[in-house]
């Protein structure tokens, strides 16, 4: 069986002199994103950034209600919220003009999730919204040391982790499950170097294409995970095309399903 899940970044983009719009770069594109894949009757996993919904409460800004309400409406339209966590958001300010300021904290390839204090927190958010939130992803796909933060993703009680195979330190990541240490991996899979993007450029839309021929031969279950971002240029017409090939012989599902 060849499994599709649709994964989408729900977050803004961090950087100097941009203002912080969450319903412009981030409920309008979700909601374009719903929109499209409901016309084919497929579920996204929006992995949400719940350290700047965090940031913003901080800060008492009036997108973090907007935030909360719309990951609301996205578990009412049958699609679902997973986490996603980028510690440097934690850092940032906002200026009078209402744009960001970003502090000189940098995320390290060697991130302790138990050490974050708002970690936690961003769980039973996440969870409030979506009991099933079971599912993480690390900010920048970064998840090392993997034995000390999938050891305390399980004790949370999760159950999958998608942030392999995005490195690239890796041209090839094949689309199968790994168990590590209590969790099951759904790696970002990708054949000589590219994945399959909704949000890169076309050539990445069609990289499903050579995931499916360069594995196909394997007896066992592929689970390929398609990525995408709300605030990324997305290529609609290479997305018809392709699920149109594809939608009779792969079967979608959320992260969640995964675990079950």
């Amino acid at each position: 069986m060849i499994y599709g899940i649709i994964t989408v970044d729900y977050e803004d983009f961090i950087k100097d002199n941009h203002k912080w719009n969450a319903m412009n770069n981030i409920i309008v594109p979700a909601n374009k994103i719903m929109d499209f894949f409901d016309s084919y009757g497929i579920p996204v996993t929006f992995y949400c950034n719940v350290a700047e919904y965090i940031r913003m409460e901080q800060l008492g800004h009036c997108n973090a209600k907007l935030l909360y309400e719309h990951m609301n409406n996205i578990m009412k339209r049958g699609h679902e919220i997973q986490m996603h966590f980028h510690e440097r958001t934690l850092h940032v300010d906002i200026g009078q003009d209402g744009q960001w300021k970003k502090s000189d904290f940098v995320e390290g390839d060697n991130i302790l999730l138990r050490n974050i204090p708002e970690f936690e927190q961003g769980v039973r958010i996440l969870r409030s919204i979506n009991p099933d939130t079971n599912s993480y992803r690390g900010g920048g796909y970064l998840i090392e040391p993997i034995y000390d933060n999938f050891t305390y993703l399980h004790e949370l009680g999760f159950k999958t982790d998608s942030s392999l195979g995005w490195s690239r330190r890796s041209k090839n990541f094949p689309p199968f499950l790994v168990n590590i240490h209590g969790l099951t991996e759904v790696p970002i899979c990708k054949v000589d170097g590219i994945r399959w993007d909704m949000s890169a450029s076309p050539r990445f839309v069609y990289a499903v294409n050579n995931i499916i021929n360069n594995y196909q031969h394997f007896s066992k279950d592929m689970f390929i995970v398609m990525m995408g971002h709300t605030k990324q240029k997305i290529f609609w017409s290479d997305m018809t095309e392709i699920l149109n090939i594809h939608k009779h012989n792969i079967h979608f599902i959320t992260m969640s399903q995964v675990a079950t």
